[in-house]
C-alpha cells in the first residue's frame, strides 16, 4: 500500500504489471502481496490497468475484472519464452480481453464463428411464419414506446432502478421468460408498426425511458437484433449525462449482421425473404430476378397466392417493415465523436469463443466483459444463468 501510494505521489498510474516469479513455487507472502497492490489499486487508481503474468493469481485477478476493475491476465503455452511475450505485449493487449492465452507465439482467439452457427442463428432471429410476423406486427403501437413486464420485484421499487430490455423478432415468450426470472421491474421495447429509422426509433425510446427513470441510471438489455437500437440509446443516454451498462445477449451489432448477410445481397436477399415466408413456385421465381424492385418482386408474389386485397396490403406492409429493418441493421455503423463509456457484457451461446468480442472494441474504451452461458441464440434468454448474471450487476 505505501509503495503505491508513493508512485500514486509522483503521477498517475495507468497500469501495473505483475511479473512471473523465477521460484519454482509461489509463497503465500507473494500471493497476499498480489492481494494488497489489487486493494491499493482500487482505492488509488481504480482506473489503472492491472497485469497479471503470474499464472498463480488468475483467481484473484478474475474477481477483479468481474468487480469492473480493468485486468488483463496473460497465459502461455509451455515452450513459449517469456521473453516473446514481452516482445509481443503491445499486440497482445491491443486486444483489450480479460484473459488471453497464447500458443506458439500468436493469440489463440477464435475470430468470429461458422457459417453452420450463423445460419442456425438466422432460423432463430427471424420469424419463421407469416403469421408469427403477422401477430407481431398486430400487437405493435403507433409509435415506439415501452411497457412493463413481470418480473420478481413489485412494478415500482425505490430500492433497485428497472432493466430496459431492446429485444428483437423473436417470439414474446422469449423476452417474458427472461424478465420472469430478474429482480429488477422490467421494461420492454416495442419498436411500433411503422416503418422508422433507427435513429428515429433511439430518439423515441430514450425520451420514454427518461420519463420512467428521470435521472438513471440505465441497465439496457440488448436482445437479439435489438442489439443496434441498443448501442444508440446507450451513446445517446450518456451524451445526455446520464450512465449506462449494456448486456448484449448475442446481440452484438456485427454478429447480426454477419448473421443477415446469409440472406444474400441485392435482389437474392429480397426474394430468400419472401421465400421465407410465402409459397414461391418455379416459373414464379425465374421472373422474380428479372423483375426491377422489391415491390414489383412481391406484388406479383401476393397475386400468385391469390391473397384479398386487404391481406396483400396488409402482408406488403410488414414485408416491406421487415425488409427495411434488416436493410437498416446491414447498414448500420457506430458514428459518433465519443465511445461508450459505461460497462458492457456480452453474453453468447455455447460454441462462441470467450475471446472474440464481436467487434464491441470499436464503440466502447474499456474492457468488454465476454460470459459464455449454456444454450443457443434464444434458449440463453431462458437460462436462469443469464439472469443471474443481469442480476448480479444491475447498477443503482
Amino acid at each position: 500500500m505505501e509503495l503505491i501510494s508513493e508512485v500514486f505521489m509522483l503521477g498517475s498510474i495507468h497500469a501495473v504489471f505483475l511479473l512471473p516469479s523465477n521460484s519454482e513455487k509461489l509463497r503465500n507472502s507473494d500471493i497476499k502481496s498480489v492481494q494488497y497492490i489489487d486493494a491499493a489499486l482500487k482505492t488509488k487508481a481504480p482506473k489503472a490497468l492491472f497485469v497479471n503474468l503470474m499464472k498463480e493469481v488468475t483467481g484473484i485477478c478474475q474477481n477483479r475484472s468481474q468487480a469492473g476493475f480493468p485486468t488483463c491476465t496473460v497465459e502461455w503455452q509451455k515452450g513459449i519464452q517469456f521473453s516473446d511475450i514481452l516482445d509481443d505485449l503491445d499486440d497482445i493487449l491491443s486486444y483489450r480481453l480479460n484473459h488471453i492465452y497464447v500458443t506458439n507465439n500468436e493469440i489463440n482467439e477464435l475470430l468470429g464463428e461458422s457459417n453452420q452457427m450463423l445460419s442456425k442463428k438466422l432460423n432463430s432471429m427471424l420469424p419463421t411464419t407469416i403469421e408469427e410476423l403477422r401477430l407481431q406486427i398486430l400487437r405493435a403501437s403507433l409509435e415506439p414506446t415501452f411497457f412493463q413486464l413481470s418480473s420478481m420485484s413489485p412494478l415500482k421499487t425505490r430500492e433497485l432502478p428497472p432493466v430496459f430490455i431492446v429485444p428483437g423478432l423473436l417470439p414474446k415468450k422469449y423476452v417474458e421468460n427472461l424478465a420472469g426470472n430478474l429482480l429488477s421491474p422490467v421494461y420492454c421495447a416495442d419498436f411500433s408498426i411503422n416503418d422508422l429509422k433507427i435513429n428515429d426509433i433511439c430518439l423515441c425510446l430514450v425520451d420514454k425511458m427518461e420519463n420512467i427513470l428521470p435521472n438513471g441510471p440505465f441497465n439496457i438489455v440488448a436482445v437479439s437484433w435489438g442489439g443496434a437500437i441498443a448501442t444508440e440509446i446507450a451513446i445517446t443516454l450518456e451524451k445526455r449525462g446520464h450512465t449506462t451498462q449494456l448486456y448484449y445477449l448475442d446481440g452484438a451489432p456485427e454478429t447480426i449482421q454477419s448473421t443477415l448477410r446469409l440472406l444474400g445481397s441485392g435482389v437474392k436477399k429480397e426474394i430468400a425473404l419472401v421465400m421465407r415466408f410465402l409459397k414461391v413456385n418455379a416459373e414464379i421465381l425465374n421472373k422474380l430476378e428479372r423483375l426491377a424492385n422489391w415491390d414489383t418482386r412481391l406484388q406479383l408474389v401476393l397475386d400468385s397466392l391469390q391473397y384479398a386485397k386487404e391481406d396483400k396490403t396488409f402482408l406488403t406492409k410488414i414485408l416491406t417493415v421487415l425488409k427495411n429493418r434488416i436493410d437498416q441493421l446491414l447498414d448500420y455503423k457506430f458514428n459518433h465523436d465519443k465511445m461508450i463509456t459505461g460497462r458492457i457484457f456480452l453474453l453468447r451461446p455455447t460454441g462462441s469463443s470467450k475471446y472474440d468480442n464481436c467487434g464491441l472494441l470499436k464503440i466502447c474504451d474499456q474492457v468488454i466483459n465476454i460470459l459464455i452461458v449454456k444454450g443457443d441464440h434464444t434458449t440463453i434468454l431462458q437460462s436462469q444463468e443469464t439472469a443471474d448474471i443481469i442480476n448480479e450487476h444491475v447498477i443503482c
